[in-house]
């Protein structure tokens, strides 16, 4: 077993919450840039007013929905800390959580952490994949005053941005199992 992974795939839930308004800091960055860099389309400047506008907004709300969906997850590896790491959190909700192939590279990554957490003992790093925080953004763009063409508008550039966060995050996490065995 990697304690020292265990240990970070155990404090999870408080480290997403804590850095969950950095992160999507982040990632509103990152959407900023990628419109400004596609140029001034008519759907892109309503967008990018809305994004603008709604900034405090969806920091806040995706604060308050990682630390719901994150507490939920937390209490299902707790139930399940005995099983082997076959943990699979069910997302509910309509439409294709991969709509092309957005996260292919995050997929990627995630899928060699959870291999290497797998042979090291970890139970838990299933929990953690993208639908999870796809559902996150989601959840976060429906409880913000975004409306549904801005929404629209903005999830391609949200989701490729997101695909950059969790493509850190699982290599961060990776590293800490790493690094602990050497």
């Amino acid at each position: 077993m990697n304690p020292t992974l265990q240990k970070a795939i155990d404090r999870m839930p408080t480290i997403l919450v804590k850095n969950a308004p950095s992160m999507i800091q982040r990632m509103l960055v990152a959407m900023k840039a990628m419109i400004a860099e596609r140029g001034h389309q008519a759907n892109a400047s309503h967008g990018m007013l809305f994004l603008k506008v709604g900034e405090a907004d969806l920091v806040r709300e995706f604060g308050v929905v990682t630390a719901q969906v994150v507490d939920a997850v937390r209490q299902k590896i707790e139930l399940r800390r005995g099983s082997p790491p076959s943990l699979k959190l069910e997302i509910l909700g309509d439409g294709d959580a991969h709509p092309g192939d957005t996260f292919n590279t995050s997929d990627s990554c995630f899928s060699s952490l959870c291999n290497k957490a797998a042979a090291w003992g970890v139970i838990g790093c299933e929990a953690y994949d993208s639908a999870v925080f796809i559902k996150i953004l989601e959840q976060t763009f429906e409880q913000s005053r975004m409306d549904r063409q801005a929404s629209a508008e903005l999830m391609p550039y949200a989701r490729q941005a997101l695909n950059t966060e969790l493509c850190k995050l699982y290599g961060k996490l990776e590293s800490v199992g790493v690094a602990a065995l050497a």
